[in-house]
């Protein structure tokens, strides 16, 4: 077990995208996540959604971590975000944007963790 970065207790793992935009998970249901290199996210949303995906680590650049990040739709309910981990042993925030009006809400945020 290893510890969540500072956030609300509320905003890891898909509890918050549950409650209010209706996305499910498919995959992955804790805050927490132990991979080798590659996370697959998949979400079955109850209508369609702009998504804003991001991955964040504390001293890398953003612009950097873009690059590792793609996104598709498997079918029209169901979204897929592939994260690819380019530094070995870290924590991250994997987290996903929703449209609220004029800005982007936080919707749910993940810790990943590399272990290879």
């Amino acid at each position: 077990m290893h510890p969540l970065p500072n956030c609300a207790t509320g905003e890891w793992g898909p509890t918050k995208a549950r409650r209010h935009f209706g996305l499910e998970p498919l995959s992955h249901t804790s805050g927490l996540i132990n991979v080798e290199t590659v996370v697959e996210l998949r979400l079955r949303q109850p209508r369609p959604l702009q998504y804003v995906f991001r991955l964040r680590f504390n001293d890398v650049d953003d612009s950097l971590l873009k690059r590792s990040v793609r996104t598709s739709p498997i079918l029209p309910a169901v979204v897929r975000t592939t994260y690819s981990l380019l530094i070995k042993k870290t924590y991250r925030k994997v987290y996903c944007g929703c449209p609220f009006g004029l800005l982007y809400s936080r919707t749910f945020v993940y810790s990943v963790k590399r272990t290879k």
